[in-house]
């Protein structure tokens, strides 16, 4: 039998209770799963040669807002085919539609639906 590797997906949340909670769901489903807290970690994560099949990336974070880090992955070779999906409480239009413009590959809210989050990270990978 030919076993594939997991999808790997890389969590930027700086609230430890929502990380936890999606890291559970996504590893139970079977998805290889690293975290950070804030942009600058993500940065050192991504440095440090982990490559993503997919980032979902908070906006708020404690230390640079997540369209700034959203810009400076995007300058990365490395990540040319990484899926970026915005995972924000954020809702209001102008945001979402800067979200759009800017190249987000999909938007998931918060609070969010885990079976609605796997169905969609599925589709996605």
């Amino acid at each position: 039998m030919n076993k594939t590797e997991p999808k790997k997906i890389l969590i930027v949340e700086d609230e430890l209770a929502v990380m936890m909670s999606v890291m559970d769901t996504l590893e139970v489903t079977g998805f290889e799963v690293q975290r950070a807290y804030s942009g600058a970690d993500c940065m050192k994560v991504i440095k440090s040669g982990y490559y993503p099949d997919l980032i979902l990336l908070d906006l708020m974070l404690p230390d640079t807002h997540g369209f700034e880090v959203y810009k400076q992955l995007r300058t990365l070779p490395a990540l040319k085919n990484t899926k970026i999906a915005a995972f924000t409480a954020v809702a209001a239009k102008d945001a979402i539609q800067q979200m759009n413009e800017m190249g987000f590959d999909n938007i998931f809210h918060k609070p969010y639906s885990p079976e609605k989050l796997i169905e969609e990270i599925k589709r996605m990978l």
